[in-house]
């Protein structure tokens, strides 16, 4: 869609575009302002109070509202989000429609499109005539007319409830009006320019690469039931997929409901193109696909079949990525190869079957050839979404790559600095010690809340915050902090900086040179429309490589630990040593044994050190920092219980003992064959 003309103009005439979280966090409104939705970050949220927020109505004889809208509780009753007093509201009703009600005069409702948790767009416009339109995510779903003399009324507007008290329930963000009905083209451009993407993974119930094993790496309980005749082969470019052989092969999955949304992506590489081949679906659905004409079918049992427009950008004889994005009783859209090929209305959902079938479809049609990285989402992804997803990988699965020797000291360089990072950072105070001496079990102690301001940390927990304290760390996918990190420290290993090859074969060492370059173009791209948010940071390529440019006014924990170091004292306060777990994925994590091996030998040394001039709390804590990447490490243990017995603490040594025999127990299924009694005190 070409908005010129439209960017500017949909501005005009703007009544109300105020920060609803600055609203709600400076008066005690019916708005309660949330920092850190997964999705839009700061918004408001819905609360019972004596004290409604309302404008005074500011339009002549027309009117535009567009909103942000995550409704809850949905089901149970409805919810008026946007109304003038005794002339109209606007209300989400508990059957997912949206009603325009006219007061004393007309209720106007569009179909059931809303869905429960999800972030919609919602407007509506009315004109002089009373010509009443209303808009879901920037499309118009409904046309009616309603008094021409309704404007003649007004009264106080009211956000979130109204004189009956049906107060909303969920979420709200940029709420905006205009003294005019501005055009669908405008309302289209408010929907979008007001858009913003969560990560990849947000929504995620089912992901399934397919390389080498049939496991959900989505973090759901979605789980593998049934299995037929599944193998996993290479092409010619050496990428693993599954194997399907036609009437032989099907995957079956329980454990997922969806709601009124769903994205299903898929690469497939059929061996049959003649036949309907049947990729996934349910008794309540159908994704197809026709390899002869390359069109896609979705489809409901007994009631309705949407055949999509034949594909253009096919590649024959090789993969092809499709996917489906739908909000039921609106439209969904097809895509092959990252572009929409086609968007059709599409109405009544599709049930409550919780289960989906790979391969098998409720008429008995088949999948013969390969598939790889299959994705469902129980929400509608955009379309820039989509071919971020036909770009890049999702960033849940942990690959199995062969490292370069080059990629291994990066990874021992990145461990070193977690163990100087957590060694010498922060100081606690004594009784804090002792109260961490106490507690023999869990040998993890917690990290404390760090400084939130133009700040970036990727230890324990990768955290990302702007000159404003605003957290951004929800942008970051995990290739993103990744990349991110390569970057940054890769000069500081090497004494330059990555080429575009080094990076490549870093993060995407499986994919070919074009998917290469598309993933790194794309994740580039992104991480730099990130960094405008945020002051002092700015990616560079020069000289053919690429390099991340650093101000004073940003800080970086992983870059400062030099500055943060001091002397080793009874007071300071140890941590685990491990990066935020996004970058243990893929690469790093094959490197976890030999560098927790240097930095175990490390600790050893100073355990030594400081047994030899009886510093004994030091050992404990020296002791369990060893711990907390080798939980079952007997010289660990060993450190910590001849301490203790030298502190004269047994009941704490007899704790520490038998906690670490029970995750011994658990971990090797087996008994660990020292005894207690077999420990004595250092002399």
């Amino acid at each position: 869609m070409d908005f010129n003309g439209y960017s500017q103009y949909f501005e005009n005439d703007i009544t109300f575009k105020k920060n609803l979280f600055e609203v709600g966090k400076n008066n005690n409104y019916n708005l309660l302002p949330i920092t850190n939705d997964e999705t839009r970050g700061k918004v408001v949220k819905f609360q019972k109070s004596t004290n409604p927020f309302f404008i005074q109505p500011n339009r002549d004889k027309t009117i535009s509202v567009a909103f942000w809208v995550k409704p809850q509780n949905i089901e149970l009753h409805p919810g008026t989000i946007y109304g003038e007093e005794n002339n109209f509201y606007l209300r989400l009703l508990s059957n997912h429609e949206i009603q325009f009600n006219h007061f004393l005069r007309k209720d106007t409702e569009t179909k059931a499109i809303l869905t429960e948790n999800r972030w919609q767009h919602i407007g509506f416009t009315i004109n002089s005539k009373g010509r009443l339109k209303i808009f879901f995510n920037g499309q118009c779903i409904l046309r009616d007319t309603i008094d021409e003399n309704w404007w003649k009324k007004k009264g106080k507007t009211y956000i979130g409830t109204d004189k009956y008290n049906v107060n909303a329930e969920g979420f709200l963000d940029h709420l905006q009006t205009w003294n005019r009905a501005i055009s669908e083209k405008e309302m289209l451009q408010a929907y979008t320019s007001s858009l913003k993407t969560p990560p990849l993974n947000y929504g995620l119930k089912l992901y399934l690469p397919l390389k080498n094993n049939l496991n959900n790496e989505a973090n759901t309980k979605i789980k593998l039931t049934s299995k037929k005749n599944i193998s996993f082969t290479k092409d010619k470019e050496g990428m693993k997929s599954a194997k399907f052989i036609r009437k032989k092969s099907y995957l079956k999955y329980e454990g997922l409901l969806f709601g009124n949304q769903q994205t299903i992506s898929l690469w497939i590489k059929p061996s049959n193109k003649e036949r309907e081949l049947a990729l996934i679906g349910n008794s309540d659905f159908s994704l197809r696909y026709l390899p002869k004409t390359g069109r896609m079918w979705y489809s409901v049992p007994l009631n309705y079949g949407i055949l999509a427009e034949p594909a253009k950008n096919i590649i024959a004889d090789n993969w092809n990525h499709l996917a489906i994005s739908l909000n039921y009783n609106h439209l969904i859209d097809f895509y092959v190869n990252g572009k929409k090929i086609d968007s059709k209305p599409i109405f009544q959902n599709t049930g409550k079957a919780t289960y989906l079938e790979i391969g098998k479809s409720f008429w008995n049609n088949y999948y013969d050839g390969n598939i790889k990285k299959i994705a469902v989402w129980d929400r509608k992804l955009s379309d820039s979404e989509i071919e971020n997803v036909f770009k890049n990988d999702i960033n849940t699965p942990s690959k199995q790559n062969t490292l370069t020797t080059e990629i291994l000291y990066l990874a021992l360089f990145l461990m070193v600095l977690v163990f100087v990072y957590f060694k010498f950072l922060r100081k606690k105070e004594k009784n804090q010690n002792k109260a961490v001496l106490t507690s023999a079990k869990n040998f993890a102690i917690p990290l404390p809340k760090l400084p939130q301001k133009n700040a970036i940390y990727f230890l324990d927990k990768f955290e990302a915050y702007n000159n404003n304290s605003e957290n951004l760390s929800h942008e970051f996918a995990p290739t993103l902090i990744r990349l991110f990190l390569i970057i940054l420290v890769y000069p500081k290993i090497f004494n330059r900086n990555i080429s575009s090859n080094k990076m490549s074969e870093v993060l995407w060492p499986n994919e070919t040179s074009s998917q290469q370059k598309n993933n790194r173009s794309t994740n580039i791209h992104r991480l730099r429309s990130i960094f405008k948010n945020i002051e002092g940071l700015s990616i560079v390529y020069k000289n053919k490589t690429w390099q991340i440019e650093i101000s004073n006014a940003i800080f970086i924990d992983i870059l400062s630990i030099e500055n943060l170091f001091s002397d080793w004292d009874s007071e300071n306060q140890l941590y685990n040593l491990k990066f935020d777990k996004a970058i243990y994925s893929n690469n790093f994590n094959l490197l976890l044994r030999p560098i927790q091996d240097d930095i175990i030998s490390n600790l050893k040394k100073t355990i030594e050190i400081s047994r030899s001039n009886k510093n004994w709390k030091k050992v404990v804590y020296l002791a369990k920092l060893w711990l907390s990447i080798d939980s079952l490490s007997t010289p660990a243990i060993q450190y910590i219980i001849k301490t203790q017995l030298s502190l004269k603490q047994k009941q704490k040594a007899l704790t520490a003992y038998n906690s670490f025999c029970e995750n011994h127990l658990e971990l090797l299924n087996k008994k660990f064959d020292i005894k207690f009694d077999d420990f004595t005190p250092y002399h």
